[in-house]
């Protein structure tokens, strides 16, 4: 069957492939059905169904309801004209919207009817969020799916749209339909059976059925509508387009808000030692003051500083350590009381440092340390037990705050000493990178506060030092407090005399996902081996064989490179792209490599030995491998770019130890990995973009400055970067016609000139590189040819970049990989060499001549 032209925009081929599928005037009809779209459903199926009426009774739409108080339809519903654009202002809708849920039968009272109050457009996909009036009740929202749909799978459609003989019927229907096309946003169905999706159905669901469970796949969007009513008889094409939502699950949690209990759970102690709790209902409900307090156990004024914990966990901290209790909310009783679970965190019990801890709502105890680190840790009572991944130091900096309060899983605030503004992170476990660092969310002063809690889902309880206390809710896909801010709940005295007051942080929780996906990653194979000669002589290498496999070199006897023993990873860890070696201030030896899931790995040696200890999952979810660049103090520094091409880095805290959470960096559009080399007070990067153009950027504390364009031409692949003495640099890069050409600064710091200069004329296959040769001085280029082999040139004179020998041919073997040159010193001196691997997946290594 011809398939409806994709989109090219956010609306291409819509006035083609049907303009709008909204039904015109909605005229009730009684008239018997017999479906093309597909069999009535039965009475009280798939009720999550939902049937707009827009206007009244200007247009009919279908939704689908996803939260109590949210549906999920498309965009294209509450626009005059489909075709022109799908600018739906967000708000309340322009025309009255009445949504009726759950009523398969429109001629019954069944279901529930609800005014849509608010839209919530999608930025670039025919979908629209409603929220409704007050939450539906008693009908299951439908799951959204996580996965995507397959090609030849089936799945089935539901809406209230025209049918084969009905302008508009009075029950829901359903077809089968299979999947044929899958992109990158959007899923392309075909009828079964003469099924079709009909003006009208629009915004309903295409969901699948599997082992009793029903999974939202995605949203009708357009169809070609044949067999419907009112279609032209020749048109017979049954095909349909829908929004996946697989991807779009994120901006779905992100905005229908956080989920809530009717009340969270508030508790302080007196100073008397009684630990209280009051039921706290939602101000956006409401409420709007905090109620009597209840008294749950005696004893408490042990501990100087008392946090709650999710699961009515609660945390003492005295002189001696860390208390944990735990109290069964079904009967009050305590089944965990008052047991030492650490001798740490006594210097949280201190006025000075108690607000420099919290909980969040997976139970990680979140803390500043002494020295400005932030670090986390997660108890499990069950085991009495540590999470073995936490403990880490996973950022710097935080000592500017003098109050910090987890307000969901991984979801920080910090009060800035220094000004009293508010700021907000976000840090993602799975993926261990910072998705919000350091953002000021309120320019208000904060520093008056004497608690500040949560109930998880990004509120806020805020005892203030004159007794009153403040609710604030913060809506993160719009940046600001979504109208809930400096709320007073309550006031007196005795809230500023509570020795700690504590949310429980499992009250609310935020709905959104924020972990990246994991990018398909090419299965590259042809990236060159890297090289290092350690400060005890020997030289190490490591690349990727053709199997995806790390091999590692270790050489021994620098001047005998017949001394080299290699070893090859297990096939059980496949990797891709170029490897990365580089050694500590300690003398350990790290080895980073992109695993094809796409996380980075990351494993050590101690000086001198071939052990390696177990890889190390630095996560990231990165598009591009990874590059380790070291700071002039011996830091280690990973480089890497994810699937949007923007650019992120992930340090050691100080040398030597392990790295805290990958950072985002300025700059975007980036196509491949990046180069990264250690210059006189930094790291200088360098990066290609989608276009082809090379960009360059100085890494200096944590902060990468503007990228700058260099050269005329288009460059492909990572380029070869030499330092000359005096912080010089000369880059060496592939233009996309195979060309070798580079760029040569005039002095360190100095602007690159603006145009490439060639490097002779062969036509590389991949990315050349560059070293300063030893012995005379003149920078040494080798490449791989367009037939595999290597090639070699040097400068005709030194320091004259504009003039090269020509390019000699090395050897016959044909190279799968690009070779990567080095230099080495030996009791007999200094040398240059290169190493490639063979097609035939064996590793080469030779000797570069010496003369000038």
């Amino acid at each position: 069957m011809p398939r409806p032209r994709p989109r090219s925009t956010r609306l291409s081929a819509l006035a083609a492939f049907s303009a709008a599928l909204t039904a015109a005037p909605m005229l009730v009809s009684a008239a018997p059905a017999q479906a093309v779209t597909g069999a009535p459903a039965s009475d009280n199926a798939y009720a999550f169904t939902a049937r707009l009426d827009i206007g009244d009774g200007q247009r009919a739409c279908s939704g689908t309801l996803v939260y109590a108080q949210w549906l999920l339809t498309a965009a294209s519903c509450f626009v005059d004209n489909p075709a022109a654009g799908l600018n739906v202002p967000a708000g309340a809708p322009a025309l009255p919207t009445t949504a009726t849920i759950g009523r398969t039968d429109l001629t019954t009272t069944t279901g529930q009817v609800r005014n849509v109050v608010q839209l919530v457009p999608h930025p670039d996909q025919d979908l629209v969020l409603a929220k409704l009036a007050t939450p539906v009740t008693g009908i299951t929202p439908v799951a959204l799916s996580a996965t995507a749909p397959a090609a030849g799978e089936e799945l089935r459609v539901a809406g209230y749209g025209r049918t084969k003989d009905e302008w508009a019927p009075l029950r829901l229907h359903t077809g089968a339909f299979t999947v044929d096309s899958v992109s990158a946003t959007e899923v392309g169905i075909t009828g079964k059976d003469g099924a079709a999706v009909c003006k009208g159905d629009t915004g309903g669901p295409a969901f699948r059925e599997a082992d009793g469970t029903v999974q939202l796949v995605g949203i009708n969007s357009r169809s070609w509508q044949g067999g419907c009513f009112g279609t032209d008889e020749t048109e017979t094409r049954t095909g349909a387009i829908g929004t996946r939502i697989d991807k779009v699950r994120t901006w779905i949690n992100a905005n229908v808000g956080p989920a809530c209990a009717s009340t969270g759970a508030l508790y302080s102690v007196t100073t008397a030692g009684s630990l209280l709790r009051r039921n706290v209902g939602d101000p956006a409900n409401g409420t709007v003051t905090v109620p009597e307090s209840i008294t749950i156990d005696s004893g408490w004024d042990q501990y100087p500083r008392v946090l709650a914990g999710p699961f009515a966990s609660f945390y003492g901290i005295k002189a001696d350590g860390l208390y944990f209790s735990h109290r069964v909310a079904s009967t009050g009783a305590w089944d965990i009381h008052h047991r030492k679970i650490s001798t740490g965190f006594t210097t949280y019990r201190l006025p000075e440092n108690r607000n420099e801890i919290s909980i969040d709502r997976g139970g990680h105890i979140w803390h500043v340390d002494g020295g400005g680190d932030l670090r986390w840790v997660q108890y499990t009572s069950a085991t009495n037990s540590w999470n073995p991944a936490g403990n880490k130091k996973i950022d710097s900096g935080w000592g500017r705050y003098s109050h910090i309060v987890a307000t969901d899983d991984g979801v920080l605030y910090g009060i800035d000493s220094a000004t009293g503004h508010l700021l907000r992170s976000r840090y993602d476990f799975e993926s261990e990178r910072w998705l919000q660092r350091h953002v000021t969310v309120s320019w208000a002063d904060w520093r008056d506060s004497k608690n500040i809690t949560s109930f998880g889902g990004d509120v806020i309880v805020r005892v203030k030092a004159n007794g009153d206390v403040r609710h604030y809710r913060y809506h993160e896909p719009t940046g600001d407090f979504d109208g809930v801010y400096n709320l007073l709940i309550g006031s007196g005295s005795h809230w500023a005399g509570y020795t700690s007051v504590s949310g429980a942080p499992d009250s609310c929780a935020l709905r959104a996902d924020y972990t990246p996906e994991s990018p398909a990653i090419d299965a590259d194979r042809t990236g060159p081996a890297s090289v290092l000669q350690t400060s005890t002589g020997e030289i190490e290498y490591a690349y990727t064989d053709s199997e995806g496999r790390i091999v590692h070199g270790r050489q021994t006897d620098p001047a005998d490179f017949s001394s080299v023993q290699w070893t090859t990873g297990p096939d059980t860890e496949t990797f891709s792209g170029r490897t990365q070696l580089a050694e500590q201030p300690d003398g350990a030896v790290a080895l980073t490599a992109q695993n094809v899931n796409s996380q980075t790995w990351w494993r050590r040696h101690s000086a001198g030995s071939s052990a390696w200890g177990n890889w190390i999952n630095l996560a990231g979810a990165m598009k591009e491998p990874p590059v380790t660049g070291k700071r002039p103090d011996g830091v280690l520094v990973q480089f890497a770019v994810d699937a949007d091409g923007k650019p992120w880095y992930r340090a050691q805290q100080r040398p030597n130890v392990d790295f805290m959470g990958w950072i985002r960096l300025d700059g975007e559009g980036f196509a491949g990995p990046l180069t990264a080399v250690t210059v006189r007070d930094g790291i200088q990067l360098f990066g290609t973009d989608t276009a082809g153009q090379l960009r360059t950027a100085t890494f200096k504390d944590g902060v990468v400055g503007s990228w700058t364009n260099l050269g005329d031409q288009k460059i492909t692949h990572a380029p070869s970067v030499v330092v000359y003495p005096g912080f010089r640099l000369g880059v060496f890069a592939r233009t996309t016609g195979g060309q070798i050409v580079n760029l040569v600064q005039a002095s360190e710091g100095a602007a690159f000139p603006a145009t490439w200069t060639q490097v002779g004329d062969l036509t590389a296959a991949g990315a050349p590189s560059a070293v300063i040769n030893p012995v005379s001085g003149f920078t040494e280029v080798v490449a791989r040819a367009a037939d595999g082999t290597i090639h070699n040139t040097r400068e005709t004179q030194q320091g004259a970049f504009g003039t090269w020998q020509a390019w000699q041919q090395a050897g016959t073997e044909r190279s799968a990989t690009d070779p990567a040159a080095f230099t080495y010193t030996t009791d007999a001196g200094s040398a240059w060499a290169y190493v490639f691997r063979t097609d035939a997946n064996q590793a080469r290594i030779q000797q570069g001549p010496s003369g000038s």
